[in-house]
């Protein structure tokens, strides 16, 4: 590590030759960009979105239709063992059959930690078929296995349950108007993006073909701090 002492005062002032030098060859640094203010005008959906009207019959129809997307499942927490042959699983199933916690057996037959055998929250459709049919049939504390699979042979231990259900049509009412309006604007968009283009070709301004559609004018103004970032080498 070499240090080297800033003297200023052992630094001569530039003479008017040396001055015109570097900025001679430094006038990019000190240049002013030109500066504009720029109109712009724009549509989205979320504009477009803002006057769609959605009827109480449109929802009932989504609502039934796809109440699917509004149901909630049945999700389950799960511990989880993963052994190599049946052999371990079996011995692993005894040994929890006596009363032993599935941590322990867990860390002694695989030198897992308690976060290692957490499966989650999981719901059915979320799992390999054979887990998920052993999963979701088990009671709560009863330990089910093994169970093969293309990882292995598993043990498994359901801690909790939640119960899934059908929505209310009260429940859901906004969220489905939300979807159907936003699937709506979307469709619509392109259509009005045209017509912006349309009213542009034919001479109207970039404010009256903005406000034909639904659609927004904003100005980005010119500003000494835009020029400053600009300037910075």
């Amino acid at each position: 590590l070499t240090s080297f002492p800033v003297l200023p005062e052992k630094i001569t002032t530039p003479g008017d030759a040396e001055l015109d030098e570097f900025f001679s060859k430094n006038k990019t640094v000190y240049s002013a960009p030109e500066l504009r203010s720029v109109k712009i005008a724009s549509i989205s959906a979320e504009m477009v979105a803002e006057g769609i009207k959605i009827s109480e019959d449109d929802i009932k129809t989504a609502f039934e239709q796809r109440v699917d997307e509004f149901t909630t499942p049945e999700s389950r927490d799960v511990r989880q063992m993963v052994f190599e042959d049946l052999a371990k699983a079996n011995l692993a199933m005894s040994r929890l059959s006596k009363g032993e916690a599935f941590v322990a057996v867990a860390k002694d037959m695989l030198n897992w930690e308690d976060a290692d055998s957490l499966l989650g929250t999981v719901t059915k459709d979320a799992l390999d078929p054979a887990l998920a049919e052993a999963s979701f049939v088990a009671e709560i504390g009863k330990p089910v296995g093994p169970i093969e699979s293309p990882f292995g042979q598993h043990v498994l231990l359901v801690e909790k349950i939640t119960a899934g259900g059908n929505p209310e049509l009260a429940d859901v009412r906004q969220k489905i108007a939300n979807k159907l309006r936003a699937e709506k604007a979307i469709s619509i968009l392109y259509d009005r993006a045209n017509q912006l283009e349309d009213s542009l070709g034919t001479g109207a301004t970039l404010t009256e073909a903005a406000a034909k559609v639904g659609g927004r004018v904003g100005i980005v103004e010119r500003s000494e701090e835009h020029t400053a970032e600009l300037q910075s080498p």
